[in-house]
């Protein structure tokens, strides 16, 4: 083999195996396929799953601020509802499960002191690009197909009632995500790549945290099961509860994780504490920090 052809074959070798690092090392610090395909549609073949879009800005709110579909129409089951006020939103009606899904979002979540099973949503930007619909009673959020994070900012406002929801789901690449109070959750799950997620008051069943670059505060009060995986960014999350309320299971590696003042690092670092607690605590951390704090003792 001529000399030119081996060293071609070596320099493809290379950047072959530097390419298989490097994927590794992303996937350890949290990155998924479905954020692979987010950014780079058509390279890796997903399940594909036809959804009833809607174009907010055109389909739901004229320029004048009027609704534009037919007045004293109710169909909430199919994205169509009421003005909610001056923004452009909407009233969806018999919501049990909330799922957003974007890659940038400036959305805050707020409670109103009423039980009505009725969820306003109010976009005050970017509306344009968001699917925004109604499946039997879950609402979905997500992005439509081709924006991308330099089409701009996406703002969106969420008001749900102190009722009981039995799942939400919240998973941004980046943006800022703050929720002031859910009264109560059977499955409340946080997942952010580069962006911020705070949850200032929770209750709820079972609370599972994910982020890979980025930072989750969130505080409430917990009936099952906490589950947090940290990457090489921050998870701050305070407990209304007792630490012997839990039985713990913390896997770490480079980063560090602190439980009620109990430090634990080291590369491989695994420890399982079970006290035959009701509750139970799962944490995995590899570059970066997640500290647990519990308020009563």
């Amino acid at each position: 083999m001529k000399k030119g052809w081996i060293i071609y074959w070596i320099v493809c070798a290379a950047f072959a195996g530097i390419g298989l690092i490097l994927c590794a090392v992303g996937f350890s610090m949290g990155a998924t396929w479905e954020t692979v395909n987010r950014h780079a549609p058509g390279w890796v073949s997903l399940e594909e799953t036809l959804v009833y879009s809607i174009d907010l800005d055109d389909d739901w709110t004229d320029s004048d601020g009027t609704d534009s579909s037919s007045a004293g129409s109710d169909n909430s089951a199919n994205g169509e509802g009421t003005i909610v006020n001056e923004g452009v939103g909407k009233t969806f009606a018999k919501v049990r499960k909330i799922d957003i899904e974007a890659d940038a979002l400036d959305l805050r979540i707020v409670t109103k002191d009423v039980t009505e099973d009725s969820v306003d949503v109010v976009f005050l930007e970017g509306s344009k690009f968001i699917s925004c619909y109604q499946d039997g009673d879950e609402l979905k959020i997500e992005n439509k197909d081709g924006w991308k994070l330099s089409d701009g900012t996406v703002e969106v406002r969420i008001s749900v009632p102190a009722a009981h929801f039995s799942e939400i789901d919240i998973d941004i690449d980046a943006g800022s995500v703050r929720i002031d109070r859910l009264a109560s959750v059977g499955s409340l799950n946080l997942n952010v790549d580069a962006g911020e997620i705070v949850m200032e008051e929770f209750v709820a069943d079972e609370v599972d945290l994910e982020c890979a670059a980025g930072r989750i505060e969130a505080s409430g009060a917990c009936n099952r099961s906490i589950d947090i995986e940290c990457g090489a960014g921050e998870v701050i999350c305070t407990v209304n509860g007792k630490k012997s309320s839990y039985n713990y299971e913390v896997e770490c590696g480079i980063g560090e994780v602190i439980i009620d003042n109990e430090v634990f690092s080291g590369i491989g670092e695994r420890e399982l504490h079970s006290q035959g607690a009701a509750k139970q605590m799962n944490i995995e951390c590899g570059m970066g920090s997640v500290v647990i704090n519990f308020l009563q003792e």
